[in-house]
């Protein structure tokens, strides 16, 4: 296998792996929030919607450009 194959199988492995959670979160009585109100609860403050909004942008810049 390529680097890139196994880049790519690891991403798909983190969002099948965040889905399951999702999922599971679901359930009645689960003890872990879903996805929807993780993401509610790290937006609540505009310190934190700047720090997504930072490492997004670093995130993209180091992965779009070569």
């Amino acid at each position: 296998m390529s680097a890139r194959q196994i880049t790519i199988a690891g991403f798909l492995l983190i969002v099948a792996a965040a889905v399951v959670l999702d999922l599971l979160a679901r359930r009645p009585g689960a003890r872990w929030p879903t996805f929807s109100r993780l993401m509610t609860r790290i937006m609540a403050t505009r310190a934190t919607r700047l720090s997504v909004l930072t490492a997004w942008f670093w995130w993209g810049w180091h992965m779009t450009t070569r």
